[in-house]
């Protein structure tokens, strides 16, 4: 017993003398590194933590914006950004609204009940600008261009051997979607005056346009302008023909805008990534509509959101000009002014070199580059 005393006696003191002690009981025993000349040791590193990773590296949260949509083709920019992931791309959680009318949606524009849409050119739009509400333009959704119209002047098809001419038109009874303060009589106006007629040569009739044509079937209305998708609809089932589309009675009309409200407008940064999210899904429409790249695909998304449901019926759809790099052409909404202007329906002085704002857009193609034509 004495002679295993002094052997553990003397491995305890040769463990020491090494500089090793042993490790503590519930611990794990590390391997010392190889020996090092004396004066060259260096004092043991403390063990490393999780170094937490700086606030701007964490996952972002989406940033919500509310944007306001009438869930017809001019939206299509909107619902593919969505559905793409092109928002999500940017940072943001669109929260789309369906409007039943466009000037509640741009009343909510207006009031900043939502902080982006999507709406017609029209009166409504005109006189709110006229009232200092410094709703913003940003791009088109929808251009009026020869083969690209989204629109046109149709009339009953019991009467293509009458109308062949606009001077035929005196007398006719023409379907609008209203009787004042809309494009319509803008285009009508265009289309008459060179064979000498005015907007008193013919009667105009409000009507929704799906009523618009049984209004044709049963002879209340001989013709009417209408957009996608009661245009083809119309047309297949043989009530009317096309006689002029909008891009030939007003070449390069912005009819429908993609807008920001006063207060959103501010903020820059999220306004720029909003538009290039769009911008993206603009460009996702020119490519299927107009290359038919990946159509099916577009098809497929739009079919969720308008009010077309048969993937076939895109086969005949006039689809609209909207410009894949934002480009906007203010001399058309100058005109339209001046024109409900004159007509006493928009009694305001409207400023639109400051209601559009091109920036946005700008800053888009920055970020995308220029679209491939």
């Amino acid at each position: 017993m004495k002679k295993m005393f002094l052997l553990l006696a003397s491995f305890t003191i040769l463990l020491t003398a090494c500089g090793q002690a042993p490790a503590p009981a519930g611990s794990t025993a590390t391997t010392a590194p190889a020996a090092q000349k004396a004066g060259d040791a260096k004092p043991a590193e403390p063990a490393k933590s999780e170094t937490p990773k700086p606030a701007d590296s964490q996952p972002k949260a989406l940033e919500k914006v509310k944007i306001g949509t009438l869930g017809v083709f001019g939206d299509s920019a909107i619902y593919l950004a969505a559905e793409r992931g092109y928002f999500k791309e940017q940072g943001i959680e669109a929260d789309i609204q369906k409007f039943g009318a466009a000037t509640e949606l741009i009343a909510a524009l207006g009031t900043g009940q939502i902080d982006a849409g999507n709406g017609p050119a029209n009166a409504a739009l005109y006189n709110m600008l006229g009232t200092k509400i410094n709703i913003k333009i940003v791009a088109p959704n929808v251009t009026s261009e020869k083969g690209r119209d989204g629109g046109a002047l149709v009339v009953a098809k019991k009467l293509a051997d009458q109308v062949k001419k606009p001077a035929d038109l005196k007398g006719r009874k023409i379907g609008v979607a209203a009787v004042k303060g809309s494009a319509s009589q803008i285009y009508i106006e265009k289309l008459l005056a060179p064979d000498g007629l005015t907007l008193k040569d013919v009667e105009f009739v409000g009507l929704t346009f799906a009523d618009m044509l049984p209004a044709i079937s049963n002879g209340a209305i001989d013709a009417a302008i209408l957009p996608e998708p009661h245009l083809s609809n119309g047309i297949s089932q043989g009530i009317f023909f096309q006689f002029r589309g909008n891009g030939e009675m007003f070449p390069g009309q912005e009819a429908n805008l993609f807008m920001l409200s006063p207060d959103f407008a501010k903020k820059t940064d999220l306004a720029n990534r909003l538009t290039a999210a769009r911008l993206k899904g603009v460009r996702d429409y020119n490519d299927a509509f107009f290359k038919n790249k990946g159509r099916d695909e577009i098809v497929s998304i739009l079919t969720k959101y308008t009010a077309v449901k048969d993937a076939a019926a895109y086969k005949n759809i006039n689809f609209a000009a909207m410009h894949p790099d934002g480009k906007i052409n203010p001399a058309s909404l100058l005109e339209e002014v001046e024109w409900y202007t004159k007509n006493g329906i928009v009694t305001n002085p409207v400023d639109i070199k400051a209601a559009v704002d091109t920036s946005y857009s700008e800053n888009a193609v920055k970020t995308l580059g220029p679209y491939a034509q």
